[in-house]
């Protein structure tokens, strides 16, 4: 991208379309604030096309006077630390479902996974079979209304939901 093209908000083709908005409304606040502005975005590498994470910083210079007469900024590469952190929320997460599905698993209250769009059952703990005597196949063909398992219509089957409510 040449001088010219950077001119005016020119420069914010350089930024990934996802990112834009976002970095541009940054650097407006800063502009109209007068203060200095952070934002983290992808910027294309002009050989290759490739988008890499960077941390733009820029601080207002201003004349003695306090009249702003440029904003000088800086673009620091931080790939590598977005990688390490997209790695590590993908390990938290990972270790988070796993100790849910472990608590849902023993657990002797039962427990359901629902489509909210869709109001159907999508997924259940064995309590919960054994409880309803549905079977998994039957949960997760996603054809059991959530409005089965409402509390009005679980009071109206009795003593046993397993024979009663089928």
């Amino acid at each position: 991208m040449s001088a010219e093209q950077t001119q005016g908000n020119g420069w914010i083709q350089c930024i990934h379309p996802e990112d834009r908005q976002r970095v541009l409304a940054v650097w407006q606040r800063a502009v109209q604030t007068g203060q200095p502005c952070e934002a983290e975005q992808r910027l294309c590498q002009g050989m290759t096309g490739a988008y890499r994470w960077f941390l733009m910083q820029a601080t207002p210079y201003k004349d003695a006077q306090g009249t702003i007469l440029t904003y000088i900024g800086t673009c620091t590469d931080i790939e590598e630390q977005k990688q390490v952190e997209q790695k590590r929320i993908a390990e938290a997460l990972h270790q988070s479902q796993e100790r849910i599905h472990a608590l849902i698993g023993s657990n002797i209250i039962g427990i359901t996974s629902s489509e909210v769009e869709g109001e159907v059952l999508v997924d259940a703990n064995e309590a919960f079979l054994h409880m309803t005597g549905y079977s998994r196949e039957e949960v997760r063909s996603r054809t059991l209304p959530l409005a089965l398992f409402t509390r009005s219509a679980v009071a109206s089957c009795g003593p046993s939901i397993a024979t009663n409510c089928r």
